[in-house]
């Protein structure tokens, strides 16, 4: 009965990301965690996303490309520590930002792990990136802190949670609250695929690819 209501949920969630891929186009990845195992855990996740928030007053809506190469270290099930480096752009009201060079990085604290039925993890994180347009220069910088509950069956884990999210470009700063949506599943014990989506603080899709040594 819970394989079949975890299938119907994963089969949900890739419904939802076909359906809503044509809308998409500011979240940060949070990311799942496919078959853990004990002591220290090493993978590396390629990511392509795209992000698209209304900004608060009369800025209009901020659209962002970027992909990244995450290395992750998890140890002892109990905390992970993450970076991101990789590139990213935006687009606002018709201006086209370049591509610059995106970094970052966050740690995940377990509180609840390898339990049977569910597990609980709080993420924290932040990147920034350059983006010129012309001569003018604009530096971004992104805080974000989610509380994530997980539940794995069989190869699938699918996890989410709410999140508090700000974007920041210059004196202007942007804080809202939303939620994460996402899975993971394991082809092997190394390889697994992740899609995760972002709701209410702005609307996001990321797709990653993850080998696990």
């Amino acid at each position: 009965m819970l394989a079949r209501l975890t299938r119907k949920a994963a089969a949900v969630l890739i419904a939802g990301v076909f359906l809503l891929l044509p809308a998409l186009a500011r979240s940060e990845y949070v990311g799942g965690e496919g078959k853990s195992k004990p002591g220290l855990q090493v993978s590396i996740e390629p990511v392509f996303g795209l992000t698209k928030r209304e900004m608060s007053g009369d800025s209009g809506s901020l659209t962002s490309l970027r992909f990244f190469l995450r290395p992750t270290f998890k140890i002892y099930d109990r905390i992970a520590f993450y970076a991101d480096i990789g590139a990213a752009d935006f687009h606002q009201g018709g201006v086209d930002g370049a591509l610059g060079l995106l970094a970052g990085g966050g740690t995940k604290i377990f509180i609840i792990n390898h339990n049977q039925y569910i597990n609980l993890y709080l993420d924290g994180q932040f990147l920034t990136f350059p983006s010129t347009v012309g001569d003018e220069s604009h530096r971004f910088f992104a805080y974000q802190f989610s509380g994530i509950l997980s539940h794995q069956e069989n190869n699938w884990n699918i996890y989410a949670g709410p999140k508090y999210a700000q974007l920041q470009n210059g004196a202007h700063a942007d804080q809202k609250v939303g939620i994460v949506i996402g899975m993971d599943y394991s082809v092997t014990p190394m390889v697994f695929f992740t899609a995760e989506m972002h709701n209410f603080t702005d609307d996001a899709l990321y797709m990653g690819v993850g080998y696990r040594f």
